[in-house]
């Protein structure tokens, strides 16, 4: 109920009660709000007044509004550092998210030659590829395209790998520790191929990340190109 006293401007109360809804977990992350017709009955209120609460709070990153669609509470966004290797499921838990994992595709097979160089091997030798689909709280918002050398990396192919691959390198003496020279990264849009794989609209912006992970003398771990949602991604240069 809001206090029209005018001590607190009640653009003010609004802002701070759907605050706290989003806050308290009554409008979950990605949930749409009411419209401001309904939010101005709600509250007894003009929408002019809705509206200044409407947008301090998407200034604020607690909501996004989405042309056509209404608006929506913000998703939280994974950060992640590009000058730091971390695998995806430590980077969800740091960011308070819950990941999980879908294995797509595995196969050993002949390395293109811009992978093969970038591992340092030849076509003539063999990769494993792994594609797998991760979701942070039961989304999918990363795409990970991963190739390894198979001479060195073959225990990953009768491993489980719905957890994280850098766990499994480690307890084999592997260490993935940074980011090699030649990594790349800039925005495309999902095709209808990734948009099907996602869930998402064609057109859908997301970061592709060409990169190699090192160990720290500079040994290649793997090649990925990587896709991440747009939207639930924020990365630290």
């Amino acid at each position: 109920m809001l206090v029209n006293e005018g001590q607190i401007p009640l653009y003010l109360q609004i802002k701070n009660n759907l605050k706290s809804q989003i806050t308290s977990g009554f409008y979950s992350s990605g949930a749409k709000i009411p419209t401001e017709p309904e939010l101005g009955e709600i509250f007894q209120v003009s929408r002019v007044t809705v509206r200044k609460a409407i947008a301090e709070l998407v200034a604020e990153g607690y909501l996004v509004k989405k042309q056509g669609k209404g608006t929506f509470v913000n998703h939280k966004r994974v950060e992640r550092k590009m000058s730091f290797v971390m695998g995806f499921e430590a980077s969800c838990r740091e960011n308070g998210m819950l990941p999980s994992s879908s294995i797509l595709q595995i196969e050993v097979k002949s390395p293109s030659k811009e992978v093969a160089d970038k591992l340092g091997i030849t076509t003539l030798d063999r990769v494993i590829y792994i594609q797998r689909k991760r979701c942070a709280d039961g989304v999918p918002i990363f795409l990970e395209n991963n190739y390894f050398e198979y001479e060195r990396f073959s225990f990953l192919v009768d491993s489980d790998l719905r957890g994280s691959l850098y766990d499994l390198c480690s307890k084999n003496e592997i260490y993935p520790k940074k980011l090699g020279q030649g990594s790349t990264l800039e925005i495309v849009t999902a095709d209808s191929r990734l948009s099907g794989i996602m869930n998402v609209s064609v057109g859908t912006p997301f970061f592709y990340a060409d990169i190699v992970i090192q160990e720290e003398d500079g040994t290649p771990v793997h090649v990925g190109h990587q896709l991440y949602l747009g939207e639930y991604y924020k990365f630290d240069m």
